[in-house]
């Protein structure tokens, strides 16, 4: 019976089209699962339809939307669907941070200033995305069910965590082998992996995958080809297949 409930509420979330202005609301505990904790049985269910939360769209390759900083997201923005890239600037220098579907961001949220240097974000859109708010009114909802804040809280860990996976990886001397651990680190994260391979959904130029691993476009350009003709992957449009099951060394990093 309890199954069956979930499959109704299930089929009355609506996925909107991507449009900024689309007023959609989500179940947020539907589209992202791994929210629900330890839930379990009538209080799972319970807890999918009282945690409702309105969606924001983006489409592809826009910078700087102005709706992630409008958002009246008091806990922050959950990743739903697509990928953005956080771009970080310190003087000369840049970074960038790869985040998608279960990570949480809070792009209002002011930076703490440097008074030594000045260090600027901005927000890009490479990947069609849609974000749930969650706002006081989300908080209110999930206030019966705190193994939703554990889980949000868990969120953010694995966050920082992943960042600092990345930062071990571009400490790789060679552009090929950083490229390798990133596509391999970021399959782990949202794509799927057998014991063959793995499969990797990334619609990423060169120059974001360059600023990914702290390198410069031309360099990423022949770092690939070299991964091509050795047999390690192979693109088709988005679709990036990593041939080769990651090594002892790579299994280190993640």
């Amino acid at each position: 019976m309890e199954a069956g409930a979930i499959e109704k509420t299930r089929r009355r979330v609506r996925r909107p089209p991507h449009t900024h202005t689309d007023p959609a609301r989500c179940h947020v505990l539907v589209e992202e699962p791994s929210l629900s904790g330890s839930l379990c049985g009538a209080r799972l269910v319970a807890a999918q339809r009282a945690c409702v939360a309105p969606v924001i769209s983006l489409a592809r390759h826009r910078e700087e939307p102005r709706e992630l900083n409008m958002a009246q997201a008091d806990i922050g923005l959950l990743v739903i669907e697509g990928k953005l890239i956080r771009h970080v600037y310190c003087g000369s220098l840049s970074a960038a941070e790869l985040v998608g579907p279960g990570d949480l961001i809070r792009p209002h949220h002011p930076d703490r200033p440097v008074p030594q240097m000045q260090i600027d974000a901005t927000w890009q859109v490479v990947e069609a995305a849609r974000l749930a708010i969650l706002d006081f009114d989300f908080a209110k909802r999930s206030e019966p069910f705190p193994e939703i804040t554990c889980a949000l809280t868990g969120k953010l860990i694995e966050r920082s965590h992943a960042l600092s996976a990345h930062m071990a990886i571009v400490q790789e001397r060679r552009v090929s082998e950083r490229l390798l651990k990133l596509l391999w680190f970021l399959a782990s994260r949202w794509g799927t992996v057998s014991p063959s391979g793995a499969t990797l959904q990334l619609q990423c130029t060169h120059s974001i995958l360059a600023e990914l691993v702290a390198a410069t476009r031309p360099s990423v350009t022949l770092g690939l080809q070299e991964l091509e003709s050795a047999g390690e992957l192979s693109r088709d449009g988005a679709t990036w297949l990593l041939h080769q099951p990651p090594s002892r060394r790579l299994k280190r990093i993640t």
